[in-house]
């Protein structure tokens, strides 16, 4: 039934024997010599360091088996596990036997393995001794169905089956959901089967006992290592729920084909989240070691909600990669289980164990920051208006996002994982932090930041199923547009000499530059704005020149761009109401509005100043 690694275990004893007679003669011992038994075996160790058993029942390696060595007379003469060490005899015939494991009446999975020969041990002589060793009970295995559309009927009638098998007073049963197992019993005893399920219609129990004594091939007494293949059959029609033995076939059990599934080690699972070339998490790829070598077999995974979430079938090793799931590219943290089946052909595949197992978050998570825009960006971009519209002390909605497969990012089988974002601005935390079950996340604005030729830096600290990422982004603050019309305190300006920050004029609100003083210069000043040489300014003003009993000029200015500049000459003024355009040629970190002389009632008034971006 099995089709497993071959393990031949072939016992030598190499036999040195020597009698050891004591006499007393003439008060003197006389000593013969003295020889011994020694031990090894060949092609052990290299039959089975392909499989692997627990270590509660250990592999059947040299080392394991029991000999026992025994005189003509069924004297013991050694009785102990076969090692390499001397056991002295005296010369004469032995019975060797050598055995692994028990010879249990009935048990499933318990094969016993044993070989025996004799040997005769001569005085300073090496005597070699072959144990060829095999299966020492018999077994049965069971098969539902003649083919497939009977296997169908059998789930038709019964919700649940199988297959008793009784040897005295001891009963197993090799059920259908675990066909692979095999019954074991001791050579030559009288076995009863008997076919119990629970009717599916009814859900009542029932069993009738099936008779193999007519049916070709099926043995009268079974000897060691006979293995019996039985077939229940279920014929039509099909109304009819009654169990047959259909066939058996008799095969002799070699130990390749003993050594139960249930030894091996359950399979174990390694997850590997996958990135592609651009760093975006694109799904997780599974690993199963090899531990059905030779087989074909199915692991089928499952979460903890028990959904299928990958399932994969072949021999020797097996992997399931991220990009054969159109479903669960991607496997969340959390705790899975994989079951593993053994697959033969026409037959329902049958359980072989599970294993639990736990696959992390991932940890090459890659966020980032699109989106986001000031009003220096909007300019680079050709939107004037846009540009314009903007505070200028302000970085607008920056986005978060992580680097997904869009199969992941709109996967349904992905919308309750959680989505966290926290933003900082050059280094300190700022605003909310969005959390939700959407990949992206627009981030507070930044709001009341100063102007610096130096970019302020957006970062966003992110988490997405447990595992986190962090990006930045960099913008430009520049001042601009912004907009001064008194009457103020002078928030962001500064003066020198006499400057009336409240005057008006038939309640008109304006800023008065001199008068009645002789400090030079009078002006305003503020360094608010920063902005990078190239940029096309355009800035509308409002001012009045005064002149008294000496001429005066005011000039408006731009870092070192002036682009007002006017005089006014003895007892004349003018108020000007224009806009300027020009295009830096340095880089500009202040404004001023400056009157350059007030000796007696020469002044000058500022109406409003404004500083915008212009069109090329």
């Amino acid at each position: 039934m099995r089709r497993l690694y071959t393990i031949l275990f072939n016992l030598m004893l190499l036999l040195m024997g020597m009698t050891a007679i004591q006499s007393c003669q003439n008060e003197l011992d006389v000593v013969e010599p003295k020889g011994g038994l020694h031990i090894t075996l060949d092609n052990v160790s290299s039959s089975t360091n392909t499989r692997s058993t627990p270590s509660e029942i250990g592999v059947p390696t040299a080392d394991k088996f029991h000999l026992s060595v025994v005189d003509t007379k069924g004297m013991s003469k050694y009785d102990g596990p076969v090692v390499d060490d001397t056991i002295t005899l005296a010369a004469g015939t032995y019975s060797l036997t050598a055995d692994y494991g028990e010879n249990p009446v009935l048990a499933l999975e318990k094969p016993y393995y044993v070989g025996t020969t004799q040997v005769t041990v001569v005085s300073e002589k090496v005597a070699d001794a072959d144990i060829n060793c095999r299966v020492g009970n018999a077994l049965i295995s069971a098969v539902f169905g003649l083919n497939e559309a009977e296997r169908v009927r059998f789930n038709k009638f019964y919700k649940e089956y199988g297959l008793d098998i009784k040897v005295e007073n001891y009963s197993v049963t090799i059920p259908s959901t675990n066909s692979n197992l095999s019954a074991y019993f001791r050579a030559g005893s009288e076995i009863t089967l008997e076919f119990s399920g629970v009717l599916r219609e009814s859900d009542r129990s029932v069993s009738c006992t099936l008779n193999a004594s007519d049916v070709p091939n099926f043995p009268q007494t079974f000897e060691a290592a006979d293995h019996a293949i039985i077939t229940l059959t279920l014929p039509d029609p099909e109304n009819v729920a009654v169990v047959n033995i259909g066939k058996v076939e008799m095969q002799e059990a070699t130990m390749e084909e003993t050594i139960p599934l249930s030894w091996l080690p359950v399979p174990k699972v390694t997850a590997s989240h996958q990135y592609d070339g651009t760093g975006a998490l694109v799904g997780t790829n599974l690993s199963f070691q090899d531990c059905y070598f030779g087989m074909t077999w199915k692991a089928v995974v499952t979460n903890s909600n028990l959904d299928e979430v990958r399932t994969v079938q072949g021999t020797n090793a097996l992997s399931s990669v991220y990009s054969s799931s159109q479903n669960w590219p991607y496997l969340p943290k959390g705790n899975y289980t994989a079951t593993y089946f053994l697959v033969k052909e026409g037959e329902e595949p049958s359980r072989l164990g599970s294993r639990t197992f736990t696959i992390g978050s991932p940890d090459k998570l890659k966020v980032n920051i699109t989106g986001g825009y000031t009003s220096y960006t909007k300019y680079l971009a050709g939107d004037i208006d846009g540009a314009n519209a903007c505070d200028a002390f302000t970085i607008y909605q920056p986005t978060a996002s992580f680097a997904l497969s869009s199969a992941i990012a709109n996967g349904t089988n992905y919308k309750n994982l959680s989505y966290e974002f926290s933003s900082t601005i050059d280094g300190t935390a700022y605003g909310s932090t969005k959390t939700g079950t959407k990949n992206s996340g627009v981030l507070d604005n930044a709001t009341g930041l100063t102007p610096s030729l130096s970019a302020h830096t957006i970062g966003v600290n992110a988490k997405f199923d447990g595992g986190s990422a962090s990006a930045t982004s960099k913008f430009y603050i520049t001042g601009i547009p912004m907009r001064y019309a008194p009457p103020s305190t002078g928030a962001g300006w500064s003066s020198h000499g006499t400057v009336k920050w409240d005057d008006s004029d038939d309640g008109e609100a304006r800023v008065r530059l001199g008068q009645n003083t002789t400090s030079q210069p009078q002006y305003i000043e503020s360094s608010r704005i920063a902005v990078p040489n190239g940029t096309v300014m355009e800035c509308p003003y409002k001012v009045r020149v005064n002149g008294a009993t000496v001429q005066t000029t005011l000039t408006l200015s731009v870092g070192s761009y002036e682009y007002f500049s006017e005089k006014s000459t003895y007892m004349t003024g003018k108020t000007y109401e224009s806009t300027a355009t020009f295009t830096l040629t340095t880089n500009a970190t202040s404004m001023k509005a400056n009157n350059s002389y007030g000796s007696g009632q020469t002044k000058s008034w500022i109406y409003y100043l404004e500083y915008k971006y212009g069109k090329q």
